[in-house]
């Protein structure tokens, strides 16, 4: 990995960090490493059968089950922790928002809560507030990697809601010089991801003996390892960047749903079996999704340092070791 000037991670020792979506796949891997680092760590959490993703940090960290949409009770929290460093997590899933109503009611409350978070921050002598964003906010940019600058017609309704909270972020940065940065996520992988998502659905299916629709095989991905995506967020919050700074968090390489079942075989006493009928397509599948790296290069001196075979590798073994030790 690229050696960025002024980082240590040792920055976030002793300091006060809460993070909304504690228990989320990213979230959850944020607190985690903020606890070995040292952080004095809060989250908050909506359900509690995802704290067994914290188990290791229960003596390290606070979790505080709450809705985050209870503004007093929000309030309450972030003057009790008094955080220094804030780090916003809090996202609707993709199935959340499948048709107009469902926006409605999710970019209502992704409004709320984020100009909730925004306020605080303007209002606070906090250090930075790091809003999780997403490339959902790209639209079909052609056969190109998605540079920052790009424009953004998002194609899906989960995309609109990330652009919404996006817009936000940089209004507040604009007129208010609100300590705010945005990193803009790719597809995330790893240890503890959602089990509907590829990686677990295949390893489902191989541990069960049963056969595997893909989607076609010109969707592509771009996938980060998890724990190189939370490297890129600590960067963003202890690097002095300017405020409204946003950057892509992906890996500049595409794969398909075949590359990640091939490369996973590689790793398994037996084959995953995959079926000729292929996945139903949604509004996010993309022909070409890829992520414009440098401004990540330049500005964080970061970039994956996981290759898609070890990060695989580790899916495997955390997959055999927690969810099927036979």
């Amino acid at each position: 990995m690229i050696s960025a000037p002024n980082f240590d991670p040792n920055h976030f020792s002793g300091r006060k960090v809460l993070i909304t979506g504690g228990t989320g796949f990213v979230g959850s891997a944020m607190v985690r490493q903020l606890a070995r680092l040292g952080a004095i760590v809060s989250y908050t959490y909506r359900n509690p059968s995802h704290l067994v993703r914290l188990e290791e940090t229960a003596q390290l960290t606070e979790g505080h089950r709450l809705d985050l949409l209870d503004a007093p009770a929000l309030q309450a929290l972030l003057e009790a922790t008094q955080p220094e460093y804030l780090f916003h997590f809090a996202q609707p899933a993709p199935h959340h928002t499948r048709n107009s109503q469902d926006y409605l009611v999710e970019a209502q409350a992704s409004a709320q809560l984020t100009l909730s978070l925004l306020d605080y921050a303007k209002e606070h002598q906090l250090t930075r507030l790091v809003h999780a964003c997403s490339s959902t906010v790209y639209g079909h940019l052609g056969n190109q990697p998605f540079a920052e600058d790009a424009p953004l017609t998002p194609d899906s309704l989960r995309g609109l809601v990330k652009l919404q909270d996006r817009n936000l972020c940089l209004y507040y940065a604009n007129n208010y010089q609100t300590p705010v940065v945005l990193g803009r996520i790719f597809r995330a992988y790893g240890p503890w991801d959602n089990p509907g998502k590829l990686i677990n659905q295949a390893l489902q299916h191989q541990a069960l003996g049963k056969p595997l629709a893909l989607v076609s095989d010109h969707i592509k991905r771009d996938y980060v390892y998890v724990d190189d995506l939370v490297e890129g967020f600590l960067r963003l919050a202890a690097l002095p960047l300017p405020i409204g700074t946003e950057v892509n968090l992906g890996s500049g390489i595409m794969r398909s749903a075949q590359d990640i079942i091939t490369g996973l075989s590689q790793h398994l006493s037996s084959p995953i079996l995959t079926t000729s009928e292929a996945y139903p397509e949604v509004p996010m599948d993309k022909a070409h999704w890829q992520a414009d790296t440098q401004r990540a290069k330049a500005l964080l001196g970061w970039e994956p340092k996981t290759t898609l075979a070890e990060g695989l590798q580790k899916c495997v073994s955390w997959y055999q070791q927690t969810q099927n030790p036979a």
